[in-house]
């Protein structure tokens, strides 16, 4: 295990299924890495197209996985319809603390997967594991506590995007989702100094 890792197994939410290898690839940190968490339900929340701007998602009391809508109809928005596969991998190499969530660990090397669970229907899947205690489930509009109030934190990461990417692709799911937040985001990225 890599210093700090106290975890034997991590876990990885994909809709490929039959993958043995899992190789790292640039996203929303600008690295090149591979994304995987200790338990494997809040893989399981990471399979198809949910990102921040459908559903929110934390641990409550350090133990329990939530997910909490952004919208109305966001969690059918963000798994339903969607299969594919939690693959186990060997925590070997993982390193934690290096994005703003401790359940997120990365690793910069290709990794082997030594067992992959199939996920026929993920919304059927995410609410059994409501149903046996294993995630909360928060429906817009409740939120689970400490969870952030308004919309700040998605003006804040689209403008994050912008810095990264560009204002059009930042923009994307925001006026897919939240078209109300559209002219404070171009706002936010105007007073920054960028220009449109």
């Amino acid at each position: 295990m890599s210093e700090g890792n106290m975890h034997k197994n991590f876990y990885h939410g994909s809709t490929k299924r039959g993958l043995k290898r899992l190789e790292p690839r640039v996203s929303t940190h600008g690295k090149s890495w591979i994304y995987a968490t200790h338990l494997p339900e809040i893989a399981a929340l990471f399979i198809g197209p949910n990102h921040d701007f459908i559903c929110g998602s934390g641990i409550a009391r350090r133990t329990t996985p939530y997910l909490y809508e952004r919208f109305p109809g966001a969690l059918e928005e963000g798994f339903g319809g969607v299969s594919g596969s939690i693959y186990t991998l060997l925590s070997d190499g993982f390193m934690g603390g290096k994005t703003s969530w401790s359940s997120e660990w990365v690793h910069e090397a290709a990794v082997d997967i030594i067992a992959e669970q199939e996920i026929e229907n993920v919304l059927e899947h995410i609410l059994e594991l409501e149903k046996n205690g294993k995630i909360e489930i928060y429906r817009y509009p409740s939120m689970p506590p400490n969870a952030p109030e308004g919309k700040e934190d998605l003006i804040q990461k689209a403008v994050e995007k912008v810095q990264r990417f560009s204002l059009e692709e930042a923009l994307v799911d925001v006026v897919k989702y939240h078209p109300d937040i559209v002219q404070t985001v171009i706002e936010h990225y105007k007073r920054a100094g960028e220009v449109v």
